[in-house]
């Protein structure tokens, strides 16, 4: 099956850079959608050894993982492609018996990049987000719309973020954040 996502569906578009806002495309990483109650969560975070954030809109980071809150009962875990498997299976095998769902997603979503000192205005081109750093700080996490499109965004500090979206609409997350660069280009 990974045979089938091998290509990068950005790969023929072309760069974003230039006019204060730079997108790429980031190298594939492993991606779980935790789903746990408030104990799965203490014996989850215990497992990772970091804590699965408990505050809304919040993420950690620990060496090259994150988590990041997407609902009251919901995650999303980053870490390296080959940590994918047995991060799960480690999961899984400490969650035993406690109510949960550990579910490899590391395909479906694609993670665009964003960087440069106007990436902020390109973003509020599509996104309803405010996106000033006093309402959401490096760190934040929150589900939203670019354009028509679903996304999670992550600031990660004053002027780059991670933006998740399904690897069906990458290509167009792409394109508006193209174009809204032109147009920050004058």
């Amino acid at each position: 099956m990974a045979e089938l996502f091998a290509a990068s569906p950005t790969a023929d578009l072309a760069a974003i850079a230039g006019g204060g806002v730079t997108v790429v495309e980031a190298p594939m990483r492993g991606k779980l959608l935790l789903r746990l109650t408030p104990d799965a969560r203490e014996k989850a975070s215990a497992t990772l050894g970091f804590p699965v954030p408990a505050r809304p809109l919040a993420s950690t980071v620990a060496d090259q993982a994150a988590c990041l809150w997407l609902g009251p009962d919901e995650w999303l875990l980053l870490c390296p492609a080959d940590l994918v498997e047995p991060a799960a299976e480690a999961l899984e095998e400490s969650l035993a018996g406690i109510h949960h769902a550990v579910v490899d997603v590391s395909h479906r979503i694609v993670t665009l990049r964003l960087a440069g000192p106007r990436i902020t205005e390109a973003l509020a081109a599509g996104c309803p987000l405010d996106l000033h750093s006093r309402a959401f700080p490096p760190g934040t996490v929150a589900r939203s719309l670019l354009g028509k499109v679903g996304i999670t965004l992550h600031r990660l500090d004053a002027d780059r973020f991670e933006l998740h979206v399904d690897r069906s609409f990458a290509e167009y997350a792409w394109l508006f954040l193209a174009q809204a660069a032109r147009e920050l280009n004058g």
